[in-house]
């Protein structure tokens, strides 16, 4: 269903690309704001502060007006901080801390919708937007967000990272509600505080300080690894791997294992066959055929003859494994080179463990021989042998 432009503007399944690019564009929109609009804004600062609302009516337009400030911090320079003892100077502790509140709230709220790319007019172009977790190099925390909160720039740029990496919404907001909450109350003491001693200029000083303040205890309540705390490590492996369906496999016109095993290879390929020893007892051309096939395609090399494998549960002992690993050494086998495992589901399930075990994993290509191992083991991911009286005791997981 065709959507409107609206939809897809602030629809959040906007793709998810080009990360890097999209800090650095989002930095240099920051630090053009910066360079175009700070004097112009510090200047209204200013003027503003000599303005003193004399009605409700004017009251409210100048509590809007300072809100959309206070949003307006994640692409703007506004100095949070002055806007937010300026609240409090001239609305009053109550109407000053509601200022506050509201606009951290909305600013927060905005960092991460952009961030997480609700509004693509805004953020898709420039890719602000990230769907899969854990692309950052740190990954934000419930005290950083808490912290963060009186930061200049980095209270900015703490929400915009949470809505990259999709930090959890409902989460998010509670934290940073509470958080904004009392941030909100205490720019509202020390400006009352300060108004209340007519202390115009420690009151813009205090401006400046404050998120220091926030910086020191920052600093302090960051909790840094222990010598009994481990780190952690973390990676995924991706198996992805074709099932393929022909007929006549080492037929030297049916192109399909050809295709195969050149397909991540520009040069010669090496091969080791092993078989089902039942397997080339009932098709004695098998041999032949593999024989011929490879001397008929002058990029693939066959290293020895087919070796035979025990047919069934004999093929899944440690002696059959250690035998395996024996004829692959003395071969010569690495990483590069690829093994074909022919036979039925147990033939493949022992090749298939040597294979993922040699050199840490060497190519693999699975040849089922039986209805079952076509249903089974051909396709799957399992493998192993029997040990200590245990059926498949031993194994891995390898495509």
């Amino acid at each position: 269903m065709k959507r409107s432009r609206w939809y897809r503007a602030c629809s959040k399944k906007a793709p998810a690309e080009h990360f890097w690019l999209s800090l650095v564009c989002f930095s240099a929109l920051v630090i053009a704001s910066f360079l175009l609009f700070e004097q112009q804004i510090q200047d209204f600062l200013i003027h503003l502060n000599l303005y003193q609302p004399s009605s409700p009516a004017q009251a409210f337009n100048l509590a809007l007006l300072l809100v959309a400030l206070l949003a307006l911090d994640v692409v703007l320079p506004v100095p949070s901080s002055m806007v937010a003892l300026l609240a409090v100077a001239m609305l009053g502790s109550i109407g000053g801390y509601l200022v506050i509140f509201i606009g951290l709230c909305l600013g927060a709220g905005l960092g991460y919708a952009l961030g997480a790319g609700y509004f693509r007019l805004l953020s898709g172009r420039l890719g602000l937007h990230q769907r899969s977790p854990g692309q950052l190099a740190y990954r934000l925390g419930t005290l950083s967000l808490i912290c963060l909160r009186g930061v200049p720039v980095l209270a900015e740029t703490s929400v915009v990272a949470a809505g990259m990496q999709r930090y959890p919404l409902r989460a998010f907001l509670l934290i940073t509600t509470l958080a904004n909450a009392g941030l909100a109350l205490a720019y509202t003491a020390i400006g009352t505080f300060l108004i209340e001693q007519n202390s115009l200029l420690v009151t813009v000083l205090a401006s400046m300080v404050l998120p220091l303040a926030f910086v020191a205890i920052y600093s302090l309540l960051k909790r840094k690894p222990s010598g009994d705390q481990p780190l952690r490590g973390r990676f995924t492996v991706a198996y992805d791997y074709p099932v393929i369906f022909t007929d006549h496999l080492f037929d030297p016109h049916n192109p399909c294992l050809h295709q195969q095993l050149t397909a991540a290879h520009s040069g010669q390929v090496t091969v080791m066959v092993f078989a089902d020893e039942q397997l080339l007892h009932s098709a004695p051309a098998l041999r032949d055929q593999i024989d011929a096939y490879f001397a008929a395609h002058a990029n693939l090399q066959l290293l020895t003859a087919p070796i035979a494998v025990p047919a069934g549960e004999l093929s899944k002992t440690s002696e059959v494994l250690q035998q395996l690993y024996s004829d692959m050494l003395q071969h010569g086998l690495d990483r590069h080179c690829y093994v074909l495992a022919l036979g039925g589901g147990a033939v493949l399930d022992s090749v298939g463990y040597a294979c993922a075990t040699f050199h840490r994993g060497i190519r693999l290509i699975r040849i089922p021989s039986t209805v079952l191992a076509q249903n089974d083991a051909g396709i799957g991911v399992k493998n192993g042998i029997n040990a200590f009286g245990q059926k498949n005791l031993l194994g891995a997981f390898y495509p």
